[in-house]
């Protein structure tokens, strides 16, 4: 194991203080490590923030003042960057490679601490870590029109089984898989879980919008 390797893990092993400051003294590694920086950076991203752990008191390295104040103006150029290059679809190596950079070079990033907030969104956005996936299914709105009145009786059974209560949630997948299962062409199939995809943003947002009206006395 590289030295860079073990002072990496021992950041993530003892931190005693805040996630942030924990991706502070990250970055003061990654700022050391020359060349090996965009290896080390992936190394980190891989690892899963310590959403779970038990915050504990530790040493102050980035105040909540500051976090609040800039956290949203940098998040803007995090999310531009992250849309864009994951749209290119450069191998894993060069995305971690051309992040780094982002990091170090983005002039917007004046000062440490606006690098260092970049770094911890960039560690929070479920686009991290980086996979570099086959191309998907591409079809026009006509075919896609055109199977789903093929498969009209399918998608009316999924949107019943996700309407439908279930005591686990591999229960409600499992009948979802046997519909998808029953359908012979790739295409059909993409179109059957794209309905699925779509219905199950729908009914969150109808969950979110009836909490909220919970909470408001509605």
């Amino acid at each position: 194991m590289s030295s860079n390797n073990y002072k990496l893990e021992l950041i993530l092993k003892n931190n005693n203080g805040k996630e942030i400051d924990l991706v502070y003294s990250v970055y003061e590694l990654l700022e050391s490590a020359g060349e090996s920086a965009p290896i080390l950076l992936k190394k980190f991203l891989d690892s899963s923030p310590l959403m779970n752990q038990q915050e504990k008191k530790g040493k102050v390295l980035i105040s909540d003042s500051i976090f609040r104040e800039r956290k949203d103006k940098v998040a803007l150029f995090v999310d531009d960057w992250l849309e864009s290059t994951i749209k290119d679809s450069p191998s894993e190596n060069e995305f971690y490679r051309k992040l780094w950079e982002f990091i170090q070079d983005n002039k917007s990033f004046r000062g440490k601490n606006n690098k260092i907030i970049a770094l911890y969104l960039i560690w929070m956005d479920p686009r991290i870590p980086y996979f570099k996936l086959k191309p998907g299914l591409k079809m026009s709105n006509e075919v896609f029109s055109k199977i789903c009145e093929e498969i009209d009786t399918e998608l009316l059974k999924a949107r019943f089984t996700l309407y439908s209560r279930y005591e686990q949630r591999p229960e409600e997948a499992s009948v979802l898989l046997s519909l998808m299962n029953e359908l012979e062409s790739q295409e059909e199939k993409a179109v059957l879980l794209a309905y699925i995809i779509r219905s199950v943003e729908i009914r969150t947002l109808k969950q979110l919008v009836r909490t909220k009206g919970s909470f408001s006395g509605i």
